[in-house]
Formats: C-alpha cells, sequence, structure tokens
C-alpha cells in the first residue's frame, strides 16, 4: 500500500524484506528519471516502534486496560509479535509538532 501527499509518501509492507527489496526497486525508478530518495529522510521501520510523518506519531499500542508486556513483542528473533484484538493503531501529533505549536504561542504571549 502507498501513502502519498505531495512529494512524501509511506509503504506499507509486509516484511522488512520486502521493504529493502522495494526500497532498492524504487532507487532504481527514481535514478532513471534523474530522482533519488533523500537518504536523511528515508527509513524502514517497523509500526510497533512507531514514526512520525507530517507532523503525526503512528504506533501500534496496547488498548486501554491491557498489559503492553503481555501483548506485545518487539524482540526481533520472535518477528515482532502482537496481539491484533489487544492493540490499536494509534495516530496522534508528533511531539516535534506540538512543541513547534507551543513555542509559537509562547512567542505570541
Amino acid at each position: 500500500m502507498i501513502i502519498r501527499f505531495a512529494d512524501d509518501f509511506l509503504i506499507l509492507c509486509s516484511s522488512e524484506q520486502v521493504a529493502n527489496d522495494i526500497h532498492g526497486r524504487l532507487n532504481g525508478i527514481l535514478f532513471k528519471r534523474g530522482l533519488q530518495l533523500s537518504g536523511a529522510k528515508t527509513k524502514i521501520k517497523h509500526i510497533l516502534d512507531g514514526f512520525d510523518f507530517l507532523g503525526f506519531h503512528f504506533a501500534i499500542l496496547a488498548k486501554d486496560g491491557y498489559n503492553p508486556n503481555k501483548v506485545i513483542c518487539r524482540d526481533r528473533s520472535q518477528g515482532y509479535l502482537y496481539d491484533y484484538n489487544r492493540t490499536g493503531l494509534y495516530i496522534n501529533p508528533s511531539k516535534k509538532s506540538v512543541d513547534k505549536i507551543k513555542a509559537n504561542i509562547k512567542h505570541q504571549t
């Protein structure tokens, strides 16, 4: 799945291996057109580790009432296991965005 906004985009994959394959193929396609991915902005991350995109932070977290240690496993050897029924996708403003808004408010007062 590809999610695009202007020149920023996410590619959601089923595994790190697929993500690395797509990254390499995309680099080749862009190179033919005289473009390249930004090394500073391009990252391959797991959703359990969370990531920031366009001012928001995306992460899979335990739902209220569930112990995160029992429903989420971040151990790479076990493949980042989590219980779909006891976790949810949480999308919140990123810390950087919130700090920027606070600084603007403080500057105006």
